[in-house]
């Protein structure tokens, strides 16, 4: 059922977040629970620049919240976008 699966992967990441060294700031925990919500088989297909336009932040900070992500292994770039491409 795709709705226990989305409430399982929620679950996970917030049972993972007591153990990390280095605790997410709120920001990087937000984006990480709207891309989840955004997923399709295991991909979000989504911009910097249109994660700084969803939180109403600058660039730089969805960027450091990206990186937090990709630091403590939560996200990973299958594929980074170019002009005329979308990004995953």
């Amino acid at each position: 059922n795709p709705v226990v699966q989305k409430v399982v992967g929620y679950r996970r990441f917030f049972d993972a977040l007591p153990a990390l060294a280095e605790p997410l700031s709120p920001g990087a925990v937000s984006v990480w629970c709207w891309l989840w919500t955004c997923e399709r088989e295991g991909l979000a297909r989504c911009s910097v620049r249109k994660l700084a336009a969803r939180f109403r932040c600058g660039t730089g900070t969805a960027s450091r919240w990206l990186s937090e992500l990709r630091a403590a292994r939560f996200v990973c770039v299958k594929r980074k976008g170019r002009t005329g491409r979308h990004a995953s």
